[in-house]
């Protein structure tokens, strides 16, 4: 799944099994968890669906089952630690809390409407979303913010993600214009149409291999790598501002009714990770 074939492909899904947790609720109601780091959304879906695939052919589809053999019951095991090992366990835990205390998450589902009404009006849903991100941002917080579309590149040999930068000098002027009485509908329309536009050509560009984010990341781990100081402009404060990505957003489309979260990425951020439906 995560590689061409071989024993590379056997590698890494042994890698993958390691870091995937499947959690199972009391009420039937299960989900799992994974690092990012070992594989993209898009992979974890294809496997859930081979997973509910395999589930729904029934039993007669499956294949024979061995006979049911008696097992002892489940025996308790008890481990001494050392001492210093207690205390990383420990602080281990309060570190989790910490950050799980620190996490909102909120799931819900928009139903005024679906992906068909912009595409009926021949915009893109994913940057037609995006466009309203920047939007209810500005309303929260009176500006915009650095903003990042995660994007695959499996395209790509060995390609996995990319980043999208989401507030542009369009986003800025349609989301300053939406509430401003002055301004007329027609002109609203026309700075949303030209952020979306703006959007897409970003995401096109990014697709195909050029983004700005993917070359300078290069080049700081080929510093890095080599020993190298960092160029100036890494260093610069205005770039570390550009890259401080207070919200982190992805697409994420899914045949099966499941939702995918993941965290932000910096302490003050949001993630809005979203699936467009018909309707």
């Amino acid at each position: 799944m995560l590689h061409g074939g071989g024993s590379h492909a056997n590698s890494g899904n042994r890698w993958f099994d390691k870091t995937l947790q499947f959690v199972v609720g009391e009420d039937g109601t299960c989900g799992l968890i994974y690092d990012q780091a070992t594989a993209d959304a898009s992979a974890v879906l294809r496997m859930l669906r081979h997973v509910l695939d395999y589930c729904s052919r029934g039993p007669s589809l499956l294949p024979p089952r061995t006979p049911i053999t008696r097992v002892p019951p489940p025996r308790k095991l008890y481990f001494n630690f050392p001492p210093e090992a207690k205390q990383h366990v420990e602080q281990a835990k309060q570190n989790l809390d910490m950050l799980v205390n620190d996490l909102d998450i909120c799931c819900f589902t928009f139903t005024d409407f679906g992906k068909k009404f912009p595409q009926k009006h021949n915009l893109s849903p994913g940057a037609f979303q995006q466009i309203s991100l920047q939007l209810a941002y500005y309303r929260l917080h009176g500006s915009l913010c650095a903003t990042c579309e995660g994007v695959s590149l499996r395209v790509f040999h060995q390609g996995r993600l990319d980043v999208v930068r989401c507030s542009s000098p369009e986003a800025l002027e349609f989301v300053q214009a939406a509430d401003d009485p002055s301004k007329s509908a027609e002109e609203k329309l026309a700075l949303m149409l030209r952020a979306i536009q703006s959007h897409q050509t970003a995401r096109e560009q990014v697709l195909q291999g050029q983004s700005i984010d993917g070359t300078i990341l290069a080049l700081k781990m080929l510093c890095i790598s080599s020993g190298l100081a960092l160029p100036t402009l890494l260093m610069d404060t205005s770039y570390a501002v550009s890259s401080h990505w207070k919200l982190f957003t992805g697409q994420v489309a899914s045949p099966m009714d499941c939702v995918m979260c993941y965290g932000p990425l910096v302490p003050d951020g949001y993630s809005a990770c979203f699936s467009p439906v018909s309707g």
